[in-house]
């Protein structure tokens, strides 16, 4: 079975998308831009991908697109897109890239809420470039940005609540930065308020993420906790990508607690996974 890597924000005509995906051909540009009629950028939602190669030519062509688009807010689809699609795959400087066109354009528009995807979205790509204040910096910024009447409405459309993941992204970033209790705090916080969402995607998010924070505080058996919530979590309601993602957490939290075989084991499987499911986030 395919792996659900990200559920991407999609627009567009319904009977084009369904096309697009039956055929796993790229759609004409004259397909989707059709003089005289409202326009309408495509963004696939990718619930399987076999080959990450036909993906990418899947949103060089929406970006490519929605540069004849003048309406922002065409545009705005694509480029959130993209940003989460490179950041899954691993193509870090690629989402980076996107992310600050992203906020360029949020801040010419001057709306918040916006500006604080913006903020979140370059805040997480710059922590996996390596640059951890700077990337510290923007989430707390976008966590001030967020707006939980307007972003939490969306989440029941995305799967994504942009403050429970944008405080995630922050816990960590927190605890890197040595305040390992404030970090815990944090990540609780978002793990609760995504329980109260009912909602199963933000709370596989944030238990994922209190694994990683219990890991960074050498909390074992917590990291092994964290990672039986979420794999009720992800088992219940079909996700794949965090339960992959948690797998080298998880193997190191058995290597830690003296349960080497059993560790290794994990993390062969869970590098395995990636491998076929051509994730490179971790």
């Amino acid at each position: 079975p395919g792996i659900a890597l990200y559920k991407m924000i999609a627009v567009g005509e319904q009977r084009l998308q369904h096309r697009c995906v039956a055929h796993h051909a790229l759609p004409p540009a004259q397909d989707v831009v059709e003089p005289g009629e409202r326009h309408e950028v495509l963004v696939v939602e990718l619930v399987v991908v076999a080959d990450r190669a036909e993906a990418r030519k899947w949103y060089e062509r929406a970006r490519e697109l929605s540069r004849q688009v003048d309406d922002p807010s065409r545009v705005i689809p694509v480029l959130i897109g993209m940003s989460a699609h490179h950041m899954v795959a691993g193509d870090i400087r690629i989402a980076h890239d996107i992310s600050l066109e992203m906020m360029a354009l949020f801040e010419r528009l001057g709306d918040p809420h916006l500006q604080m995807i913006g903020e979140w979205s370059v805040g997480a790509a710059l922590f996996h470039l390596g640059a951890l204040e700077a990337g510290h910096q923007h989430l707390e910024k976008g966590l001030t940005l967020y707006d939980p009447a307007f972003h939490g409405a969306r989440v029941w459309q995305t799967g994504i609540e942009p403050g429970i993941f944008c405080r995630c992204e922050l816990s960590r970033t927190t605890t890197l930065r040595g305040f390992p209790d404030s970090g815990l705090a944090m990540v609780r916080e978002a793990v609760a308020a995504a329980g109260a969402l009912d909602h199963p995607q933000p709370r596989a998010f944030a238990l994922l993420f209190e694994m990683f924070v219990h890991l960074a505080r050498r909390a074992p058996r917590e990291v092994q906790r964290a990672y039986e919530q979420l794999a009720v979590v992800c088992h219940a309601h079909g996700i794949a990508q965090e339960l992959y993602w948690a797998a080298p957490l998880v193997g190191r939290a058995f290597i830690e607690l003296g349960d080497l075989p059993r560790g290794l084991r994990v993390l062969e499987e869970g590098l395995a996974a990636h491998t076929s499911t051509r994730s490179a986030l971790i």
